[in-house]
């Protein structure tokens, strides 16, 4: 019999049993430890694939499991990497992701009894959703997850999901972790399932795949498509306008870094216009519109972007800005949440969502510093793409951010601060990058709406 199946939860909604497991596990550990010499009671421990600690709220890939080799970092019931990908060295049998949201790797025909381990830096103590990303073609398949060798989610069924390329998030909602280093198992209980990728996010704030649609009824209050060849629909109104250069900006379609923005008809979504951001690899272009946020608490905010090819992210605070939602008050000027592309690999970008470090808590109540939430959805290049955002600005943790990537829900944040107590919201469409390269970075944008319900 094997020891990960003496005490298994069958339901994880109650927190006794989670209690029990715990307890079950750490007396037998204890008596354990008890029977065993010394020598044999010193633990061989694994060490981070990446050389630090996966960073957590955040996601990760599968096949990125830590070094140790077979019992320490991972068991697999079969010698060999059957998939011949990735890892040749090790057990694990990596595959090619076939997966449309990517991941490079998938973790290929999780057997019962096997297991990855994964050591990750908590930031700070609160409760977790620990989500997997797995396909499969069983009905009853199942994992659970460990941490620090105890588990805390009991037995979770993973679907069948039609294909093994259709992959879905799986897991458990509030798990309570402390701050500090942990190691995370994925450990399977019964066979069979792939595994894309793991994330741990904050409990409250959850990308999700399950799709959601903008209201049809709205209404809308500005729009700019360049049409006629000008950038004068930013400036409409006195609400906005082109702000650019880094660091700092100034009023205008050119910054004092070089940064750009004109009307352009090399690309368009529609019609034969669209705005062109050209930046150095540390630039800024900001195309801003404030009147309407002033006017409206809760808006929707949509643009299409397109990325003519694939850039880079390097070096000591490298960051890239592709929309932000800024907040003013007499004394400060500062992002409150922002679109980002970051570094999923050193060769490919991911586009996410950020909390900028403030002076105030947020985005829920005692959380602080920057956070990262990130998703699966790797930069598009050569096709454009549709950012949608239902935004409701508000000083406490009344605000709301709910975001759509080409018409499927990515984010939803309810309950979060969106803005300055004392201040209010601007709105830009951005290209504001720091390490970026190639250079010049070029972008374009197109059919830009402000809508209200």
């Amino acid at each position: 019999m094997k020891l990960s199946n003496l005490y298994v939860v069958q339901s994880v909604s109650s927190g006794c049993r989670r209690a029990a497991v715990a307890v079950r596990a750490a007396a037998f550990t204890l008596l354990l430890g008890a029977a065993l010499p010394i020598a044999a009671q010193t633990a061989v421990t694994s060490s981070p694939y990446s050389g630090v600690p996966i960073a957590i709220p955040g996601a990760f890939e599968a096949e990125n499991f830590d070094f140790g080799g077979e019992g320490v970092a991972y068991h697999d019931n079969v010698p060999g990497n059957a998939g011949g990908q990735y890892r040749l060295g090790e057990d694990v049998d990596i595959i090619l992701s076939t997966d449309p949201a990517g991941g490079g790797y998938v973790v290929n025909n999780f057997e019962t009894g096997e297991w990855l381990a994964y050591t990750i830096n908590v930031a700070a103590s609160a409760q977790y959703d620990i989500e997997i990303r797995a396909s499969s073609g069983f009905p009853n398949s199942a994992f659970h997850i460990e941490i620090d060798g105890i588990n805390v989610t009991g037995s979770i069924l993973v679907p069948n999901t039609g294909s093994w390329s259709t992959f879905q998030w799986i897991g458990e909602k509030g798990v309570a972790l402390t701050a500090g280093v942990h190691v995370l198992k994925v450990v399977s209980d019964i066979q069979y399932f792939d595994l894309n990728s793991i994330r741990v996010v904050t409990s409250g704030i959850v990308p999700t795949t399950i799709p959601a649609t903008i209201p049809a009824a709205v209404q809308a209050l500005w729009s700019a498509g360049m049409e006629d060849g000008t950038m004068s629909a930013w400036y409409a109104g006195g609400g906005g306008g082109e702000f650019n250069g880094h660091p700092g900006s100034t009023a205008g379609s050119v910054g004092s870094d070089g940064s750009t923005s004109a009307a352009s008809q090399e690309q368009a979504h529609s019609g034969a216009w669209s705005a062109k951001l050209t930046i150095p690899s540390n630039g800024a272009c900001r195309l801003v519109r404030q009147l309407e946020s002033q006017q409206y608490a809760e808006l929707y905010y949509s643009a299409w972007y397109y990325f003519p090819q694939s850039y880079t992210l390097s070096g000591p605070g490298a960051f890239w800005m592709l929309m932000q939602w800024k907040s003013a008050t007499a004394t400060a000027h500062d992002p409150f949440f922002m679109l980002v592309a970051y570094s999923a690999t050193p060769s490919t970008l991911n586009l996410g969502l950020a909390w900028f470090p403030l002076p105030v808590d947020g985005p829920l109540p005692g959380q602080s510093g920057y956070q990262l939430f990130p998703s699966n959805i790797q930069m598009p290049v050569g096709r454009w793409f549709q950012v949608e955002t239902r935004y409701k600005s508000a000083g406490d943790f009344t605000g709301a951010i709910q975001m759509w990537i080409d018409g499927v829900e990515v984010y939803h944040m309810e309950n979060v601060r969106t803005r300055y107590p004392d201040g209010n919201t601007i709105w830009s469409v951005t290209s504001y990058a720091q390490g970026l390269s190639p250079s010049p970075v070029v972008i374009y944008v197109d059919d830009v709406v402000i809508s209200k319900r």
